[in-house]
C-alpha cells in the first residue's frame, strides 16, 4: 500500500513521473560529457588523476542506456495499435531525422562552398546520405537511428514484455554479463599468455542481449515491473551503492591494466557493466523521489517536471551550437582552465541555451509535438 501511495506521489497530474525525468535529465548530461574533451582525458593523462577521469568515463557511459530504458518503462506496458504507433511515434522521429539531417545536409554544403548539381540530384543525394547517417556533422544522430529502430519493433517488444517477469529479467542480465563484462575479462588474459583471442560467430546474434535498442528498454521494463516503486531498506540501499562503486571500480582496473601491459588506454572496458550502472542507478533515483523526503518538496518535482521535457531538444541543438560556440569558447577558456572545468563550463552553457530553445520552440503547437 505504501509502494501504491509513493508511486502516486511521484506522478503528477500533467501524467509525467518525477524520477523518469530525473533519469533523463542526468542522461542528457552524461551525453554531453561524452562529447566534451574531458571524456577523453584518461586516455592520455598519467598520475593520481587518471584515476578520477577513468571512473568519470565508466560511469557516464550509461548515458544512452539510461535513455532507452525510461522509453522501455514508458512504452513497452502501453496498449497501443499499429495507427497510433506509425503515426505518433514512428512519423514523428522520421521527421526529426529528416529535418535535422537536412539542417546539417545544408550547413556544410553552403560552408563548403558547393554549386549544387540540380535540385532533384541534391534531393536524392539528400536522401540517400540521410538514410545510411551519412549526411556531413551529422554523426551524432545515430541515437535516432536506433530509437527508430526500437520503435519500428515496438508491437513485439510489447508482447514480450508483457509475458516475461524476474525469470526473464535475470536470463536477460546473465547473458549480458557473459558477452559483454565476462567475454572481455578472457580475452585480456588470453591476450596476456599470447593466445588467440575468442571471437563469436557474425552469424550469432542475440538482438534482445546484443542490440542496446532492444536490450536496455526490455532491461528498464522488466527492471521497473520486479521492484516495485517505494523505500528501500538500508541494506538495500548500501547494496546498490556497492553494485555502483563495483561497475566503475572493475573497468576501471582493467583498463589501468591493459594500459601498463600494453602501452596505452582504450575503451575496450569501459561499457563492461553499463547496465549494472543504469540499473543500480535507476532503483537508487526512483527510490529518491518515492522513499524519502524529497518525494514531498514541491519545488523540487516542479523543477525536474520542467527541465525533463527539454532533454530531447538538447540533445538534437548541442552538436548545433557547437557549430557556431564551440570555436571561441574553446580558444579562450581552454588557456585559462582545466580540460574538465572548461568540459563543466561548456556543459552548463549547452544545457541552458539548447534547454532554452526547446523550451521556446515547444510553445509552437506544430513543432511542439517533435521535441
Amino acid at each position: 500500500m505504501e509502494a501504491v501511495k509513493h508511486q502516486e506521489k511521484a506522478r503528477p497530474a500533467q501524467g509525467r513521473t518525477v524520477y523518469l525525468e530525473a533519469l533523463r535529465i542526468l542522461a542528457i548530461l552524461f551525453i554531453l560529457f561524452q562529447h566534451q574533451p574531458a571524456y577523453n582525458l584518461f586516455l592520455e593523462s598519467k598520475g593520481a588523476v587518471w584515476w578520477l577521469y577513468a571512473a568519470l568515463a565508466v560511469f557516464t557511459r550509461m548515458n544512452v542506456p539510461m535513455f532507452f530504458m525510461i522509453s522501455g518503462i514508458l512504452l513497452l506496458g502501453r496498449q497501443e495499435d499499429l495507427k497510433t504507433l506509425l503515426k505518433k511515434r514512428v512519423l514523428r522521429h522520421v521527421l526529426v531525422i529528416l529535418i535535422f539531417s537536412a539542417v546539417y545536409y545544408v550547413l556544410y554544403r553552403v560552408r563548403g562552398g558547393s554549386q549544387g548539381t540540380g535540385a532533384g540530384r541534391s534531393l536524392w543525394e539528400f536522401i540517400c546520405l540521410a538514410a545510411a547517417n551519412k549526411v556531413e556533422g551529422s554523426k551524432e544522430l545515430w541515437f535516432l537511428y536506433a530509437y527508430l529502430g526500437f520503435l519500428l519493433m515496438l508491437p513485439f517488444l510489447r508482447k514480450i514484455a508483457e509475458s516475461s517477469g524476474k525469470k526473464e529479467l535475470i536470463y536477460l542480465t546473465v547473458f549480458r554479463f557473459l558477452l559483454y563484462s565476462l567475454c572481455p575479462v578472457l580475452n585480456f588474459i588470453l591476450q596476456l599468455k599470447g593466445l588467440p583471442l575468442l571471437e563469436l560467430s557474425e552469424d550469432f546474434m542475440l538482438p534482445l542481449v546484443m542490440l542496446d535498442a532492444f536490450f536496455f528498454p526490455l532491461y528498464g521494463f522488466l527492471l521497473e515491473k520486479a521492484f516495485k516503486p517505494g523505500a528501500l531498506s538500508g541494506k538495500q540501499k548500501w547494496l546498490l551503492l556497492a553494485v555502483l562503486l563495483f561497475a566503475v571500480i572493475d573497468p576501471v582496473i582493467f583498463t589501468y591494466l591493459q594500459g601498463q601491459r600494453f602501452g596505452e588506454y582504450t575503451q575496450y572496458f569501459i561499457q563492461k557493466y553499463d547496465y549494472l550502472l543504469a540499473g543500480a542507478l535507476f532503483l537508487l533515483v526512483r527510490h529518491l523521489f518515492t522513499g524519502t523526503a524529497l518525494s514531498r518538496k514541491r519545488g523540487v518535482q516542479k523543477t525536474v517536471l520542467f527541465l525533463g521535457p527539454l532533454t530531447f531538444g538538447i540533445y538534437l541543438f548541442d552538436h548545433l551550437l557547437k557549430e557556431v560556440l564551440w570555436g571561441p569558447y574553446y580558444l579562450k577558456v581552454e588557456p585559462l582552465v582545466p580540460t574538465l572545468l572548461m568540459s563543466a563550463g561548456w556543459i552548463l552553457i549547452s544545457f541552458v541555451l539548447c534547454g532554452a530553445f526547446t523550451f521556446l520552440l515547444k510553445k509552437i503547437p506544430g513543432i511542439r509535438r517533435l521535441i
